[in-house]
């Protein structure tokens, strides 16, 4: 008899074996049914990896030893956190969840969900890849660390979207302008063409467009640019800019009162939490833009500025989201009407 997982019973065989709740007799029978084919041990073996990894997933951490009154409960709790089961009649009968075959049919719920949290995990490592316009605008676009990257027109940058533990690391092609979040434990990396450039927060602009170009321009700070064959490797500080030349590093100093324009004529953010966006605003114009409101963070918002003062900024985020701006002594406060409550 060869164990099949696609078939129910075999499946609520080996969920009571994983869980340990077969009596001796059962326990030798199953044992027994494991000896008949060599792919049966397999079978349960990859079973177990499965329900572990689903363990793992879901936050059961305090022990490891499968349980099926624990798998389901962590189970029905998650799918009810994310209202994807009806609410239970009231009733005086046992609850189902507590029934013996309800614990199979958890397992089998279980086991078919591996594919799903794969699927979920595959999609989530996926990188998030983010394109500039071919106009003139400016792409603002806020990491999940809260830096903040302003792309050029034609510029693409890729991330995961999820860091590592120990790096942040980007692709970039094109031209962009870093204003990296501060994080000693975590360099900030970001990858071109021909080269690597490590950073911990600091301010600079990377211009990478070609197969040989690329001119980092370091505004607050210190970079590290380093050539992807590990022949040179140059370190700039603030006022100071690194070039590629004829496969040869080389650094210069410049003036950092002059603004690259195109940061700051034209703004975009596509569909960025109103966070975000204040955020970028207060970094790029010196602004004090403050939300008064809870919840207001999370509100999303796809607009554009164009040579625009902070309170003219400020007016269209208010007419948009229809919210009310107060300017007090040292900030603008954004809240909600009063009749739209918290």
């Amino acid at each position: 008899m060869m164990l099949n997982t696609n078939n129910s019973a075999h499946t609520k065989i080996i969920a009571r074996y994983i869980a340990g709740e077969m009596d001796a007799k059962e326990l030798s029978e199953f044992n027994r049914v494991l000896s008949q084919h060599p792919d049966n041990s397999r079978i349960v073996k990859q079973m177990k990896n499965d329900w572990n990894i689903i363990g793992d997933s879901v936050g059961q951490s305090e022990e490891q030893t499968p349980s099926t009154d624990k798998a389901w409960n962590t189970l029905f709790n998650k799918l009810n956190r994310d209202n994807l089961i009806p609410l239970p009649q009231k009733s005086n009968s046992i609850p189902l969840y507590k029934t013996r075959w309800a614990k199979w049919a958890a397992s089998i719920a279980l086991i078919i969900a591996v594919g799903s949290i794969f699927s979920m995990l595959a999609i989530w490592q996926q990188p998030t890849v983010v394109m500039s316009g071919q106009n003139s605008s400016t792409l603002v676009h806020t990491l999940n660390d809260g830096s903040t990257v302003y792309l050029k027109a034609n510029t693409k940058l890729e991330y995961s979207k999820r860091f590592s533990k120990s790096t942040r690391n980007v692709s970039l092609e094109g031209e962009a302008f870093f204003d990296v979040e501060h994080n000693p434990t975590k360099p900030f990396l970001i990858n071109t063409n021909k080269a690597r450039i490590a950073v911990l927060g600091t301010s600079f602009t990377v211009k990478s467009n070609t197969a040989n170009l690329l001119d980092v321009h370091v505004e607050t700070g210190t970079v590290m640019v380093s050539l992807k064959n590990r022949k040179q490797t140059i370190v700039a500080n603030a006022n100071e800019r690194i070039t590629l030349s004829e496969g040869k590093l080389t650094k210069t100093n410049v003036n950092n009162n002059i603004k690259e324009q195109w940061r700051t004529n034209r703004l975009h953010f596509k569909d960025e939490t109103l966070a975000n966006i204040i955020l970028a605003i207060n970094k790029t114009y010196g602004a004090n833009i403050v939300l008064g409101t809870p919840g207001l963070a999370q509100r999303r918002l796809t607009v554009t500025f164009q040579n625009n003062s902070i309170t003219s900024m400020v007016e269209v985020i208010s007419a948009t989201l229809n919210l009310n701006s107060e300017q007090s002594e040292n900030a603008i406060i954004l809240t909600k009407p009063l009749n739209e409550g918290q």
